[in-house]
Order: structure tokens, then sequence, then C-alpha cells
């Protein structure tokens, strides 16, 4: 993702153009106007307010400026959030129906089940979510296996914090990707579930891991 500001050129102005309604736009302009048209969007998905009554709501508070609800929306689903949060993917259907004055339509019973299961994940301990996706991620169980005995060995309890969180990072990073690149089941594939792996495998470490909301 690329941050601008509305000053920043006709050449990022272009860009964003481009891809301003794509699912995953990767130049997104910001401005006061979009910012708060995007917290407001949210402030009403996380009250539960998604309905057309809020769409309009919306509409008003752009006025004229109907670009500017594209833009927040473009915002949201910038970093993938909408993907994975239930609050973020109503916000983001709250600003695109209030750009376009279409009626917002409920969430299918398949979108329901899985914000269920990505915010069971997140919400889930670290050993229970690890096990979750050990259960529909082929190659975690031995990748887990792998970290414990890097973690048992007497050299590894030799090297400071760093170096062992360094080695730790060099035992999954590349395996983790080709599990991820692999894995048949969409759970896998999130944000939430990789910072889940991350976390777990620090933790078998004996390190103080980043939360699982942070990891990287």
């Amino acid at each position: 993702m690329v941050l601008g500001t509305l000053g920043s050129g006709p050449l990022l102005k272009s860009l964003e153009d481009q891809d301003l309604d794509a699912p995953r736009p990767t130049v997104t302009l910001h401005a006061p106007r979009s910012d708060q048209l995007r917290r407001l969007a949210l402030a009403r998905a996380d009250d539960g307010r998604v309905d057309d009554a809020a769409a309009r709501q919306l509409t008003r508070a752009a006025d004229r400026h109907r670009k500017e609800l594209r833009r927040a929306a473009a915002a949201i689903r910038s970093g993938g959030a909408d993907v994975e949060e239930l609050t973020a993917h109503q916000a983001n259907r709250l600003l695109l129906a209030a750009a376009t004055g279409t009626p917002i339509v409920a969430l299918t019973s398949d979108q329901q089940q899985w914000f269920r299961r990505v915010g069971a994940l997140r919400d889930a301990s670290s050993d229970a979510a690890f096990a979750e996706l050990a259960s529909c991620g082929p190659g975690l169980a031995d990748l887990e296996r792998d970290g414990r005995l890097a973690a048992s060995r007497p050299e590894f309890g030799t090297m400071d914090d760093e170096h062992r969180m360094t080695a730790v990072r060099n035992l999954y990073v590349d395996r983790l990707a080709s599990i991820v690149e692999h894995a048949a089941d969409p759970l896998v594939l999130t944000q939430v579930a990789e910072d889940a792996v991350r976390h777990h495998l620090i933790t078998l470490a004996g390190l103080e891991g980043p939360d699982r909301a942070t990891a990287g």
C-alpha cells in the first residue's frame, strides 16, 4: 500500500484512479474528509448499524464529495482488513453503498460463518489457535516439532535473546510461506493465522514474542 495526501500530485492521483475500486487497492490517497468518513463508517459498523439509513448518513456527510466515500473504502481494503475483520468488512460495504446509492445486502450464511471462524481463531489461546491451524494446514505440526527440537539443543540456550529470535525466525519464515502457499483451507492464509503461528513458535522457544495482534 502506498499512502499520500491530496497534494501529492497528478501521478499519484492517476495511479489511485486506476484501481480505486479494486479489491486490494495499491495506492490510496487520503484527506481529512475521507479519514472522517472512514472512521464514521467503522463506528456505525461497530455499533451494528449496517443498514440503508447508516449508508444515507454517510452520503450526507460526504455531501458532494462522493469520491471521498470510495477513497475511504479503499483505505480499509488496502490492508486486507475487510477480509478478516467483520467491522472493517461492514464499514467497506457501508461506504460503497453510500457512494453508489445501492441498498445494503445482508451477509450470506457463508460470510457469517467465515467471520465467526476468523474471530474464534483471533480470540483463542496460543496453543488452541495453533492446534486449530495444524488440523487444517499440513506441515505445521512438523514445523512445531522442529521448533521444539531446535529450542532443546544446548547451543540454543547459550545464545542471547536476539540471536535466539533470529534462529527461530530463520527456522519458520520460508517453511511457513510454503505451507501457506499450498494450504487448501483459506483460514491458514489469513494474517491472523500467520501471527498465531509465529507467536506460538516464538513462545515455544522461551522468548517473549510480540502480541499476536502485532506479531510480524
